[in-house]
């Protein structure tokens, strides 16, 4: 290798914010808990979107959470929903996740989560973010034609392993 990047985690920065006079703690990691409207816990009118909720700190989650406070401050009842949140290291080939670890996703039983190494998987793997957010049984993504040639075709041959596999252990 010619270059080696380490990267560790990422703590929010909520020190001499003034927290105090509001009555707002963050927790050890300094995070300010917020409920899943953004609300900060204990606050009625205080709302939090972003690295300081310690959650998913990504600036596309950080987008996400700010609609929904938007959306709460305008009147709307927003709920976010982070159980596919994506994750990407743009390295080449790229790395992306989403959902669940495999560890976890073991222990559940079910489809909740997925991985890709390769050219553009940070795009790519948008594909499996709405069916795991919502809930897509294997067999409906496992079936989607893909244009050919693209690299949205490289889900088919897994999927389709995986749900022969599934079928064979029910």
């Amino acid at each position: 290798a010619e270059r080696v990047l380490v990267a560790v985690g990422r703590t929010p920065t909520t020190q001499d914010l003034g927290l105090d006079v509001p009555g707002i703690a963050p927790d050890d990691a300094g995070a300010i808990r917020v409920d899943e409207r953004c609300l900060v816990v204990g606050q009625q009118r205080v709302w939090a979107a972003g690295d300081v909720t310690g959650t998913a700190p990504y600036t596309h989650t950080a987008n996400y959470q700010a609609r929904a406070v938007s959306d709460n401050l305008l009147g709307r009842d927003r709920v976010v929903d982070l159980r596919a949140i994506p994750r990407a290291s743009y390295t080449e080939p790229a790395v992306a996740s989403v959902g669940m670890a495999e560890e976890q996703a073991r222990e559940q039983g079910v489809l909740i989560g997925a991985a890709a190494i390769g050219p553009r998987a940070d795009e790519w793997l948008s594909e499996a973010t709405p069916a795991i957010r919502a809930e897509v049984p294997l067999p409906v993504p496992a079936d989607v034609v893909h244009a050919f040639p693209t690299f949205g075709e490289a889900y088919e041959p897994p999927l389709r392993d995986l749900v022969e596999r599934w079928a064979a252990s029910r």
